[in-house]
């Protein structure tokens, strides 16, 4: 609780008080979560500013004359992202809904990974993150070794058999499965292409080790930098699988540009919203479809 000259000066870095009582929220509500029943837990789910979309936050002030507290001011803090009616980027629709590539169960992983960042739960971050690369890792290994073995005229169920037997000895050792299983398999090795990023990984799996095993549990940097890690790593996967690679971001073409403005409204300084809205008005009302007469009129 702090007391404030006057109420502007209350207003001053809302929105990142905003963002600590999220965080504190998404906080309490892990305890809570951590403390209800197994068959409840599912019941309270941690949630960020992305989950709750609006904030209203004021500011208020004691009478010592009339011994009452009034309020002084009051705004909304919105959170465009949840708020949307169009768009942020546009995509092609999968031609299938159905479940059906090896790169499926990597980048659902990795979904869950970011969704577990934005709410503040970094343990499930980097346990997401690894996760899909090591699985993905485990099938290209397995794919591209059988093909090899084939190309050399041995049996179907032999090869099989004997690169199953090799992957499950290997199935967590990084040096097998970034190096020299998938070098082996394919011709190719993360660390000889992207000595940066072996490092990266052989490092992620460590503090994978210490959340699994110790219950350490990471900052969101550490979580956001893992999170960023294994996505490049899984593109790198793909490549040598021979499966589409995702990229990281939309093409620029595909997406709505940024915009900055400043707020008409003192007490809700937060331009980019504002500007965001703007653009997107725009984005709808295209000054070609109005009328010259009425295009002063367009907001």
């Amino acid at each position: 609780m702090t007391d404030y000259p006057f109420g502007d000066a209350a207003f001053d870095g809302a929105e990142a008080k905003i963002g600590k009582c999220c965080e504190w929220l998404s906080g309490f509500l892990s305890a809570c979560q951590r403390s209800a029943p197994y068959l409840t837990s599912w019941l309270v789910y941690p949630v960020s500013l992305f989950d709750v979309g609006t904030v209203y936050h004021d500011v208020t002030a004691f009478c010592s004359n009339h011994v009452q507290w009034h309020l002084v001011a009051s705004a909304l803090a919105i959170n465009l992202g949840r708020q949307l009616q169009n768009p942020a980027f546009v995509i092609d629709v999968p031609e299938s809904v159905e479940g059906s590539s090896p790169l499926d169960a990597a980048n659902e992983l990795l979904a869950e990974s970011l969704m577990s960042l934005y709410r503040g739960m970094p343990r499930l971050t980097v346990l997401n993150a690894y996760t899909a690369v090591e699985s993905l890792a485990n099938t290209v290994f397995t794919a591209t070794k059988v093909a090899m073995l084939l190309g050399h005229n041995v049996p179907r169920e032999v090869a099989e058999r004997f690169v199953e037997e090799e992957r499950d000895r290997h199935k967590t050792e990084p040096h097998f499965l970034f190096n020299k299983g998938i070098k082996d398999a394919s011709g190719r090795s993360l660390m000889e292409e992207d000595k940066e990023q072996y490092d990266a990984l052989i490092r992620l799996q460590k503090l994978r080790h210490r959340v699994a095993h110790t219950g350490y549990k990471p900052t969101l940097d550490e979580a956001r930098e893992a999170h960023k890690t294994c996505c490049e790593a899984v593109r790198w996967f793909a490549g040598v699988g021979g499966m589409p690679v995702k990229p990281m971001l939309p093409d620029s073409q595909a997406a709505f540009p940024g915009i900055s403005s400043e707020f008409k409204d003192a007490h809700a300084k937060n331009p980019l919203e504002l500007g965001y809205i703007r653009h997107l008005l725009n984005a709808v009302v295209s000054p070609e479809s109005i009328p010259k007469k009425e295009q002063n009129q367009v907001p």
